[in-house]
């Protein structure tokens, strides 16, 4: 999740499964250099947007703490969360832009986004 200005916006908790799906409500792990791993062009692509044309953003990236087993049901729907609030010294007048981007993650086993690790985003 990014955003344009934080001092206007804030993103705060994430929660993956919320319409409770696969086990779900639960919890996201803060992932903070996710949007590292794919700021170079190239590496996180999709219907002609790469992540990293997209600038002068803020970004939180979250992930689910464990593996999530859909048992086969790729079709079911698993609602993602994530807060946003105002921030006290946020303008009246001042519009915001907000971005999501939802995609997964293959990791190594050792919890850390890295460039060895996969990935791929809608």
């Amino acid at each position: 999740m990014g955003v344009d200005d934080p001092a206007q916006l804030g993103i705060g908790r994430a929660t993956w499964g919320s319409n409770g799906t696969f086990g779900g409500p639960v919890p996201m792990t803060l992932r903070g250099n996710l949007d590292d791993l794919f700021a170079n062009p190239g590496t996180c692509t999709s219907s002609g947007l790469d992540f990293a044309d997209i600038t002068g953003m803020t970004w939180k990236g979250f992930s689910t703490p464990t593996p999530v087993n859909d048992r086969g049901r790729v079709g079911r729907l698993a609602m993602v969360e994530v807060r946003l609030s105002a921030k006290t010294t946020a303008s009246t007048d001042e519009r915001s832009t907000v971005v999501g981007v939802t995609g997964s993650w293959g990791d190594d086993g050792d919890g850390i986004p890295e460039s060895t690790d996969t990935s791929s985003t809608p």
